[in-house]
């Protein structure tokens, strides 16, 4: 499947298993529960915004590769672990210069488990490239598991390369805060698990208030 069009796209089992952006196109994707692995191809001056939800299934591997200059990736995921293990693979491979990827993941995790191999790897003969891998792990109650393996495989000098990773459990001065105004626990946790779904999704509204509203629907409807 080639993207020639400046539009917002819907990923789902049915699309072809590489998907490549084309010149000077600049497409906005969306993908939510699949088990179904990917490749994605950016090609010259291209830019992909990408958005997963992923709540009951996940993509065993979602591979992005910039091989052609100036091309842009910015990733926008969520993992939120409520009724069953989630489990992926992501790997942004730059091949180009002056390419840009950021990778932003951030997981939700009640009483399950979530395992993420995450990485971004940069070509020696690539220059002016700026890459940026980070995810943020947040557990709501005491039983919980997270594994993450964030890498950068850095192979020039010419590149600003970061990555990091957070995990912490739901704020307790912002729980007891609602709690002070009446909010019972559970409700105090969901409002504040609605905010970080808000947050990351905000640009989907925009793109597309239907699906944004149904998978804010469905996200309302998981058993927090």
């Amino acid at each position: 499947m080639k993207i020639g069009n400046n539009w917002f796209y819907v990923i789902d089992d049915t699309s072809s298993q590489i998907i490549e952006i084309s010149n000077w196109v600049y497409a906005s994707l969306f993908i939510a529960d699949t088990s179904k692995s990917f490749e994605f191809v950016l090609w010259k001056n291209s830019r992909l915004d990408f958005f997963w939800f992923f709540t009951r299934g996940s993509s065993d591997l979602l591979k992005f590769r910039q091989d052609w200059e100036n091309s842009y990736l910015k990733i926008k995921q969520m993992f939120f672990c409520s009724s069953s293990d989630l489990k992926s693979s992501i790997k942004s491979i730059i091949n180009s210069n002056n390419s840009k990827s950021f990778v932003d993941i951030i997981s939700i995790v009640k009483d399950k488990k979530v395992s993420i191999d995450s990485s971004i790897e940069i070509e020696k003969w690539c220059i002016w490239v700026d890459a940026d891998l980070k995810q943020k792990n947040i557990f709501i109650w005491d039983k919980w598991e997270v594994r993450w393996l964030p890498k950068l495989f850095v192979k020039s000098f010419s590149v600003k390369a970061s990555h990091s990773c957070n995990v912490e459990r739901i704020n307790d001065d912002y729980l007891f805060y609602l709690k002070s105004r009446w909010i019972d626990e559970n409700t105090a946790i969901t409002l504040m698990i609605k905010s970080f779904f808000v947050k990351n999704f905000s640009c989907l509204k925009m793109l597309d208030k239907k699906l944004y509203d149904k998978t804010y629907d469905d996200f309302l409807t998981l058993n927090i």
